[in-house]
């Protein structure tokens, strides 16, 4: 069973998933014993970091560092931008504490400059024990989400479906 999850659609062929950390291995080993044919699935989990901004001054905060701007997304929506001018970054309008924000799903690399970037804008880091757990994978290089790539691989003849 899978739980806690977000699927991201950029493409019938191009789906990125977001698990539940703690779960990562089981949900990646039941997506790939489920792929059907022609499907690769790939973990992934190790190329993102993720950061959280949520709260009622979230989304006009988020939106200042993005490029393109992100205040239009709806919820449960995502665009790819540049956020504190690192680029490759998935900001996402979802969120697990019930506020209004986005989850930033940023290069490794990337990560500290975004922090950064938060705390000269005034955000205050969480002090509940899922911020602090998430802090301690982000401070050791783990990620807090996992994302796994899905990939359909066309075949001659195939509708594209």
């Amino acid at each position: 069973m899978i739980d806690d999850i977000i699927v991201y659609r950029f493409s019938p062929e191009r789906l990125f998933i977001c698990v539940n950390a703690s779960g990562r291995a089981k949900d990646f080993d039941w997506m790939r014993a489920h792929a059907g044919e022609g499907v690769a699935v790939s973990q992934r989990s190790d190329d993102w970091a993720q950061i959280a901004v949520q709260g009622p001054q979230a989304p006009e905060l988020v939106d200042s560092l993005c490029e393109p701007r992100v205040l239009d997304l709806a919820y449960y929506h995502f665009r790819e931008a540049a956020v504190a001018g690192v680029r490759g970054c998935i900001v996402a309008r979802t969120g697990y504490t019930g506020e209004d924000g986005f989850e930033v799903f940023v290069p490794p690399a990337g990560a500290r400059r975004l922090w950064d970037a938060l705390l000269e804008k005034g955000v205050v880091p969480a002090g509940s024990e899922l911020a602090i757990r998430c802090g301690w994978r982000w401070r050791t290089g783990c990620t807090a989400t996992t994302w796994t790539r899905i990939t359909r691989r066309s075949r001659r003849g195939s509708a594209g479906s």
